[in-house]
């Protein structure tokens, strides 16, 4: 699989020098953006550290790296990720450990965004406020959150967007930083790509003066080169107040494998189900994450009524008929689902599901939903209320036919 990108840094307008640090590195799919900060040169330093150290661990696991290559299991993507996120850590404590050292590098630290793409994957981590966009089907993504004071109070609803103009003095003011203590929390993301995919990953100082739509629109008219130029030429012209530095990543030649071909079939159909139809993309990815694709064929029984349970079942391709008793009850097509209550509670099945056609299922089993709740509690509450609301809908639509059973009861009754 071939990977072109084109990386840049520049000084910018106003800082004497540069802090910033990237690297391209083709052989290990690996690319990282470090925003050092610290003063006295010491950002550039923590930023160089954040590289080496990210770079030497991700070759430490090219055998990791390689097997999933071969055969990308759930299992697998989870050692990359604990792998990818030990790699920020150990960098972490590498440049804390050498402030120690160095009074005059004493609260230096880094931001760092850092993609690894191996087979048809892109394995992110993330601290900070440096970004990595996707650009998919002529729309930017942001896939990466920005650890700052205005986000955090803004997802705890403390303040509105309306009032993020008048705390731009707080705009840069990070919550998260590598190297500023001894260990750090990391963001990690796993995706599947698709062909046609785009990435970029840069520093504040370009993300601070390019709408997302901006960045859309150069992306789609120009090559890696030229738009890396150009986007920096852009920051540039319209303040450079900070170092500015951008890597622009794609995939030409992205083999369609069947995976591929399906990730945003997948997305799409998740977006259908009412669980998950209120997260954003980003956390729409991050549950597809936690879902395995399987095939059943014609006839096949899915689930069985009475059996104990422990995944849900969400139909991409095919249909399934829904018994109860051995009595009919309904279709379910694309897009519908089935077994949800299980992942709540270790009662027996109340109903039987076969495959009426060959059937592509995606699967969501307990103890990966009881993970995502875990490490995303801003996400899990999303998807609890609108469990909850699929649950009072339901509730209400058996109380509205049970009162009409009554009422049919009732006449019947009279009437004889």
């Amino acid at each position: 699989m071939k990977i072109k990108s084109f990386g840049l840094s520049d000084v910018g307008q106003k800082r004497p020098h540069n802090e910033d640090c990237f690297l391209e590195n083709h052989s290990l799919g690996l690319f990282v953006v470090a925003d050092g900060m610290g003063g006295h040169k010491a950002g550039e330093v923590a930023s160089q550290i954040a590289v080496d150290v990210i770079s030497a661990e991700v070759h430490k696991h090219r055998k990791l790296m390689d097997t999933y290559n071969h055969g990308p299991t759930q299992n697998l993507k989870r050692q990359i990720l604990s792998k990818l996120e030990d790699a920020v850590i150990a960098a972490c404590q590498a440049i804390y450990r050498t402030a120690e050292q160095d009074e005059s590098k004493r609260g230096m630290g880094t931001t760092l965004s850092a993609m690894v793409i191996v087979a048809q994957s892109a394995f992110i981590a993330h601290v900070g406020d440096s970004r990595i966009y996707m650009i998919r089907d002529e729309r930017i993504h942001q896939i990466t959150e920005d650890h700052t004071l205005i986000n955090e109070q803004l997802k705890k609803g403390l303040i509105t967007e309306d009032e993020v103009e008048n705390l731009s003095q707080y705009k840069n003011v990070i919550t998260r930083g590598v190297g500023l203590l001894k260990s750090v929390e990391v963001d990690t993301l796993h995706i599947e790509i698709a062909p046609a995919d785009r990435f970029l990953l840069c520093s504040d100082g370009l993300h601070e003066y390019l709408s997302h739509r901006e960045i859309l629109e150069m992306f789609n008219q120009q090559n890696l080169e030229d738009l890396t130029q150009d986007l920096i030429r852009m920051a540039n012209d319209r303040g450079g107040k900070d170092n500015i530095t951008a890597i622009t990543v794609e995939i030409p030649d992205l083999p369609l494998s069947e995976g591929s071909i399906e990730v945003n079939h997948k997305l799409k159909t998740l977006r259908q189900i009412p669980m998950f139809e209120k997260l954003s993309y980003s956390e729409l990815v991050k549950a597809l994450n936690i879902t395995q694709i399987e095939s059943r064929p014609k006839g096949d029984i899915i689930i069985r009524q009475g059996d104990m349970g422990d995944r849900m079942y969400i139909i991409v391709q095919g249909t399934v008929d829904v018994m109860n008793d051995n009595v009919y009850l309904n279709t379910l097509e694309r897009g519908g689902h089935f077994g949800e209550m299980s992942l709540l509670d270790n009662n027996p099945r109340c109903a039987t599901v076969r495959a009426s056609t060959d059937c592509n299922l995606l699967i969501i089993e307990r103890n990966d939903f009881y993970h995502l709740m875990q490490e995303e509690p801003h996400l899990s509450v999303k998807i609890l209320m609108s469990f909850v609301g699929v649950l009072s809908n339901r509730l209400r639509q058996t109380t509205s036919a049970f009162s009409e059973w009554r009422k049919q009861i009732t006449e019947i009754t009279i009437n004889s």
